[in-house]
């Protein structure tokens, strides 16, 4: 096994500046902003969602537009407690703030973090309840809000991997408008 140090995905990177960015606007009213870490069952709702209200960020995936730039879909979950198996008014009042407050703050919003602008800016694409997914009792209900970003033109040409290397070196964590000037293969950067 080699010795080779992976650096963060671009993922990865907008991961952890969405949870920063969320953990800043929100530290007074929700009791923790983290990343998904995968498949939960029940059990693992419980033991992480301990005092909510809480949110977790999670990277459903990615596609090509029609501009030929990967997009990527995020949610941002809202953990919200029941009382006696339903909401009360209070509950529904500010899971509804807190929802709209996200809407507004990350609609259009471009995130950045020590290297400088991570893609595209955010654009709100569906909030959902999603309490149907949660077991009945568990004494949460469960909303989504899901946006989509650009990251950067797709590159399709790998007949030549050092061109390949480079592009990806520059583009991951870059600024989209930069990336078009960048991103032109088998010339130097």
């Amino acid at each position: 096994m080699s010795n080779v140090i992976l650096k963060d995905s671009d993922v990865t990177i907008m991961q952890k500046a969405l949870v920063a960015f969320l953990d800043k606007e929100f530290h007074k009213v929700v009791s923790s902003v983290s990343a998904f870490d995968g498949v939960w069952t029940n059990t693992d709702i419980q033991s992480k969602v301990q005092n909510p209200p809480a949110l977790f960020v999670t990277w459903l995936g990615n596609r090509v537009s029609v501009a030929n730039e990967k997009v990527h879909t995020w949610s941002i979950l809202l953990f919200m407690r029941t009382t006696s198996g339903a909401q009360t008014e209070w509950e529904r009042e500010l899971a509804s703030h807190i929802i709209e407050f996200i809407e507004k703050k990350l609609h259009n919003q471009k995130l950045k973090n020590e290297n400088g602008p991570i893609g595209a800016p955010l654009q709100h694409i569906k909030s959902d309840n999603l309490w149907h997914t949660v077991e009945k009792g568990s004494g949460f209900t469960l909303y989504g809000i899901t946006f989509e970003q650009s990251m950067y033109p797709v590159y399709d040409d790998l007949s030549d991997m050092d061109n390949f290397l480079t592009y990806y070196e520059k583009v991951v964590g870059g600024d989209v408008t930069l990336i078009e000037t960048l991103a032109k293969p088998n010339e130097p950067m």
